[in-house]
């Protein structure tokens, strides 16, 4: 879970870029408008032409998208260091209309550091030579895994990676001025931009 400030978030400005970490009390992950992606930094960008949001999330190859993970699987996926996935999912409305119950952080950063942080992010696909990650079926009917790069254990979580993510980005994760939070999206006042 996410501690954080509530409040209105601005659009960002043209020096700015928005993105957000969230979590739904278990995974946690980054959104970003799929209008600030582009396919020569990520190609697998192609596989969601539709999208408005791109979220992505990493985790344990095996229990992350196993349609019924169990308990044995989680104590497995903790205890046993093993390969990692990526989740991408092309959301087709803004996170706070398709995933509304989930806690968002924001964070606006100059062109500079987004694109420190988008480049952390493709550094995650394992595409061994190849120009795209093979995708799999991903949790929604709009998403995908593919396989990532890292090890997954209880020591490297989804919200170790999303904590990378938001440093390579150049943003502590302990400076006040700049997240703001909300659950529930636009019912706490986090008005989106639309892209």
């Amino acid at each position: 879970m996410f501690l954080g400030l509530t409040g209105q978030i601005t659009p960002a400005r043209a020096d700015e870029v928005l993105f957000l970490v969230t979590s739904n009390g278990w995974h946690s992950g980054v959104d970003v408008a799929r209008g600030d992606l582009s396919e020569r930094d990520i190609p697998e960008l192609a596989d969601f032409p539709d999208a408005q949001w791109i979220e992505f999330g990493w985790g344990d190859a095996d229990y992350y998208p196993a349609p019924k993970p169990t308990f044995a699987m989680a104590v497995g996926a903790a205890l046993v260091p093993g390969p990692a996935v990526l989740h991408v999912a092309g959301l087709p409305a803004a996170p706070d209309i398709v995933f509304p119950t989930q806690e968002r952080l924001a964070f606006r950063v100059s062109p500079e550091q987004f694109r420190n942080l988008i480049a952390y992010i493709t550094a995650t696909f394992r595409r061994e030579n190849a120009s795209r990650a093979p995708a799999a079926p991903g949790l929604y009917s709009f998403s995908h895994f593919y396989p990532a790069n890292g090890t997954f254990d209880m020591f490297h979580t989804c919200n170790t990676w999303t904590a990378n993510a938001v440093a390579a980005a150049g943003v502590p994760l302990n400076d006040p001025s700049q997240p703001l939070s909300t659950k529930g999206g636009s019912a706490r006042g986090l008005q989106l931009p639309r892209p």
